[in-house]
């Protein structure tokens, strides 16, 4: 029950290798935990979130073709890895990172079958879309709470910033069971119990989008430029909980404190999933490839897309 999200950082060099889950061939970037620059810094090939938490503003598994929401998204870094190896684990040198996004989606379809839903998700008008933050922080965030995913000023400022580009790579579906069968504490598994009175359809999907670098600060990613361009894919998007606790609490904006209510708020109801918001257990990978030429950016879309059933095969995190 996890969302595995590859966040690719697209250089200029080495060729792309596609498969049918449109995998891509890793590049290594520079990465310095403490913000130091050159000196230091570690070579690694992943950024690792742990699980974090999800939320649909203004979608469910019922949202019709034409429906526009907002994903907001908060997760904590678990490790940076090299060749599947960990080199620094969140946390170690009293150096913590968080993740947060948030961008608009578009119900392009939602076909339904014997107790389910099947969502498919584009992008909404315009060139760019959202923002796609990484913050170093002195503390792990609290996914219970919903807090330390946003800019707290000073040395709490993101690190990296980006926006989502809406072009044809923009992708996303979620697959809902609305089955009585399938309807449960929307808390199970290791975090059982949290939020008891709220219940959740099951579900599970993905999503993929490009996103442009806007701000980088070079003390933690020595070599990285404004202007680059990532790719990120999100798989294992998934209902109930089982491993991390449902927020109560997300930004708006992916940068400011104030509050968004999560789980016990009314927007999401007594049954996730059929409330005006859903929320999602979100896991993630953000590797870092080389950039492809523009027909196979095109192909790589495809690709995606093609392996859309297979997505929610889990990239390697340790």
């Amino acid at each position: 029950m996890r969302m595995s999200k590859y966040l690719m950082v697209l250089t200029a060099s080495a060729a792309v290798a596609l498969g049918s889950a449109a995998t891509a061939q890793a590049a290594t970037i520079q990465f310095n935990p403490a913000g130091t620059g050159a000196t230091g810094a570690l070579t690694i090939d992943v950024l690792d979130p742990g699980p974090g938490n999800s939320l649909s503003q203004n979608l469910n598994a019922t949202s019709a073709a034409g429906s526009v929401g907002t994903l907001l998204f908060q997760a904590n870094l678990d490790s940076a890895q090299l060749g599947g190896s960990n080199v620094f684990s969140n946390g170690a040198g009293g150096h913590f990172f968080t993740f947060a996004a948030t961008f608009g989606e578009t119900v392009t379809s939602n076909t339904a079958g014997p107790g389910s839903q099947t969502l498919v998700f584009g992008p909404t008008a315009g060139a760019t879309n959202g923002t796609f933050d990484i913050y170093a922080q002195t503390a792990l965030g609290n996914n219970l709470a919903g807090t330390g995913f946003t800019n707290t000023g000073g040395t709490n400022a993101p690190i990296l910033t980006g926006t989502l580009l809406n072009n044809a790579n923009f992708f996303g579906n979620f697959t809902a069971d609305t089955n009585p069968a399938a309807v449960g504490p929307l808390a199970q598994g290791a975090v059982a119990g949290e939020y008891p009175g709220i219940n959740t359809v099951s579900g599970a999907g993905g999503f993929h989008a490009q996103i442009q670098i806007t701000s980088v600060n070079t003390g933690y990613f020595p070599g990285l430029t404004t202007g680059s361009v990532l790719i990120f894919a999100t798989t294992d998007q998934n209902l109930p909980f089982v491993t991390v606790d449902p927020s109560a609490c997300f930004s708006s904006n992916a940068s400011t404190t104030v509050c968004t209510p999560g789980a016990g708020g009314a927007a999401v109801g007594t049954l996730n999933g059929t409330g005006t918001s859903t929320m999602l257990q979100t896991d993630a990978n953000l590797s870092f490839t080389p950039v492809p030429e523009p027909a196979t950016l095109s192909l790589l879309g495809l690709g995606l897309l093609a392996g859309a059933g297979q997505i929610r095969k889990r990239f390697a995190r340790k």
